[in-house]
């Protein structure tokens, strides 16, 4: 809770924060493109592209499923 005495806070961050958040997912989309891409330019083949292309977001999604489940937050790396 904030004291009565303090009108407002002296520094509103979340238009910093929220676009830290939207400049990481921009970032994140961008790199499994890319990886995609080149794994399409060495394999050369679409079926044998498709299956490293599931694999790596299943990959994250289940990294950060893991992590949630043993109780990490982004405090924790702080």
């Amino acid at each position: 809770m904030i004291p009565p005495s303090v009108k407002s806070p002296s520094h509103d961050r979340h238009g910093t924060i929220r676009a830290s958040v939207a400049d990481v997912q921009f970032t994140l989309l961008l790199t499994v493109g890319l990886v995609v891409m080149v794994i399409f330019v060495f394999l050369a083949e679409v079926l044998a592209t498709v299956i490293p292309s599931v694999a790596l977001p299943l990959a994250v999604i289940g990294t950060f499923g893991i992590m949630k489940l043993a109780g990490f937050t982004w405090t924790t790396f702080r």
